[in-house]
């Protein structure tokens, strides 16, 4: 667990699959510096149906010290994700 985490919001960008694994790619801004996370996780869909809920704004927590040590918060879809390499 990293000490210290802060959060900020992100935007879902795409879900795809590979290698037998999803993956939900997401975007963030820190310090006016975009940055790009990546998630394994099964398949699912938001309610409204959207899969992988790609377009959807959600949490990122992330590393003050090296935001590239980051982790999305999907909310109630978090059992979902794979959390073989979590920071939360």
């Amino acid at each position: 667990m990293v000490e210290n985490l802060e959060q900020t919001s992100g935007v879902v960008t795409d879900f795809s699959f590979s290698n037998n694994t999803y993956y939900l790619d997401y975007v963030f801004t820190v310090n006016g510096i975009q940055f790009k996370g990546t998630a394994s996780c099964h398949y699912f869909k938001c309610d409204d149906g959207t899969e992988g809920c790609v377009g959807k704004n959600v949490t990122v927590f992330y590393s003050p010290d090296d935001p590239t040590n980051n982790e999305i918060d999907l909310g109630k879809y978090n059992k979902f994700k794979y959390t073989h390499f979590s920071i939360l």
